[in-house]
């Protein structure tokens, strides 16, 4: 879970970044990559696999680690952000 949330961050980081470059307002970040690449809106992601595994396996340690994950990506989201803007 800890190289997931690296690469999260980093994700968001990128997808902040370039947005910032190509002068697009930040209420309009492409959101939909994001969760398509990292929560389980996407199909071949490694929380559609969690969640798969979860299904088969019904553990509920599984299940709580997964449960709050597209809370984290809102949250650091607008961590990022925030940082973007304040160094403008």
């Amino acid at each position: 879970m800890s190289q997931y949330r690296t690469r999260l961050v980093t994700g968001i980081r990128k997808v902040i970044l370039n947005a910032k470059h190509k002068s697009v307002p930040i209420n309009q970040v492409y959101k939909q990559k994001i969760y398509s690449k990292f929560s389980n809106k996407g199909k071949q992601n490694f929380i559609s696999y969690v969640m798969n595994s979860n299904r088969i396996m019904q553990s509920k340690i599984i299940k709580k680690q997964s449960s709050k994950i597209f809370k984290n990506i809102k949250k650091i989201f607008r961590i990022n952000i925030k940082k973007h803007l304040s160094n403008k």
